[in-house]
């Protein structure tokens, strides 16, 4: 399995210390983001053209504190890091659990990283957070390093 990050920089160092500047995203985790085996690559190539940059970088993840989270324990991981926003509450939705986001800061305490796979998308039946992952993919905030390919 190939973890790919493309950026525009052809001089990107992992920086564990860094600081986003962005607002917080309630639906993705901030940190270094790749795609497995190709798969981002094909995304952006069908979705987002503009978004294929010339640089591509080896992710070298450290698996030991590495959460997995796919359609088979998305439940559990849900029931541990899952929240409904406050401003939400007391509205129905057509999916109990659709509106939930997750807690990202208790997620990066208690692990180095966190890998969607394997990625599959039912809009129907899916929390609305899992449908922004778009494709087979993984992010890691602590323990990686990059090689350029």
């Amino acid at each position: 399995m190939k973890r790919i990050h493309i950026s525009k920089n052809p001089n990107l160092v992992f920086d564990p210390n860094f600081k986003y500047t962005k607002i917080p995203d309630l639906f993705k985790p901030e940190g270094l983001w790749y795609g497995i085996d190709g798969a981002w690559k094909e995304w952006v190539k069908e979705n987002q053209q503009d978004w294929m940059w010339p640089y591509e970088y080896e992710v070298l993840v450290d698996k030991t504190n590495l959460l997995v989270v796919n359609a088979g324990n998305m439940t559990e991981f849900m029931d541990e890091f899952g929240f409904l926003p406050e401003y939400l509450k007391g509205l129905d939705f057509f999916q109990p659990r659709y509106m939930e986001v997750i807690d990202w800061n208790r997620v990066k305490e208690k692990y180095d990283g966190i890998e969607f796979n394997p990625y599959h998308r039912n809009l129907f039946n899916d929390p609305m957070w899992w449908t922004t992952i778009d494709c087979d993919s993984g992010c890691v905030w602590r323990n990686c390093f990059l090689e350029r390919g």
